[in-house]
């Protein structure tokens, strides 16, 4: 059951919130979120995050959980492509 779609939502009430939805083709949805710096998140999450989910079984989240949260340099959380890949986390 791959992602067959990842959207990101902002709206300007809350700036700094980023809401993310997964959905697969067979009709199953999931939605996460994010805060701080929604912009940058928002960016990592199109760029580096979604591009590897799509086409990967949305069942396996520990698999994918485990390939997004190690940091590989620096603060665990403290990167855009961290947030964003726990705002895909939650929508798992």
């Amino acid at each position: 059951m791959p992602p067959a779609r990842i959207t990101s939502l902002r709206i300007p009430e809350r700036p700094n919130l980023l809401w993310v939805e997964l959905a697969t083709s067979e009709g199953l949805t999931g939605l996460g979120a994010a805060s701080r710096g929604a912009a940058a998140v928002e960016a990592q999450l199109h760029d580096q995050v979604a591009p590897y989910f799509l086409g990967q079984d949305a069942r396996h989240i520990e698999r994918h959980h485990l390939n997004f949260a190690t940091p590989y340099v620096g603060f665990g959380a403290a990167s855009g492509r961290t947030r964003a890949a726990a705002a895909v986390d939650i929508a798992l």
